[in-house]
């Protein structure tokens, strides 16, 4: 097998992929066992603060259970494991009755997950508006 060649495209990706790279291990060092949907509906309400747990498992896709045990793992609550233990809690989101529809549930980042959010958008090299940080920032 002939040896392989950098191509201009290859290191075109080197800085995003590291960028995702690290934004990824951060989200990791959070929480070993952080789920890909578990990290979606984190970024899901951070989108929208305020957004109802319904609407999070219907843009996600899935069950209203696996988006409430994600909420779960992400607020204050954590899971209960396999032995009847809870898991620790990542004090990321919060959850908030709905003042009109007492039954419904409000989601808001706390100032722990804004601060991650912030974080991330960081190791992504954007400022906190979204936009690209412009190079020597």
């Amino acid at each position: 097998m002939a040896p392989t060649t950098t191509t201009d495209r290859d290191v075109a990706y080197s800085v995003p992929a590291s960028r995702m790279f690290k934004f990824l291990s951060r989200l990791r060092q959070m929480h070993g066992d952080m789920t890909i949907l578990q990290a979606m509906i984190f970024f899901r309400i951070a989108m929208e603060p305020g957004v109802t747990q319904r609407r999070v498992w219907e843009d996600l896709d899935t069950f209203d259970s696996v988006a409430s045990r994600g909420v779960s793992v992400l607020s204050y609550a954590g899971l209960k494991n396999a032995s009847g233990n809870r898991t620790e809690p990542l004090h990321l989101v919060e959850v908030r009755e709905n003042p009109a529809d007492r039954r419904e549930k409000l989601l808001f980042l706390t100032n722990k997950g804004r601060t991650l959010v912030e974080d991330c958008m960081k190791d992504l090299g954007m400022d906190t508006t979204g936009r690209g940080r412009k190079k020597g920032d």
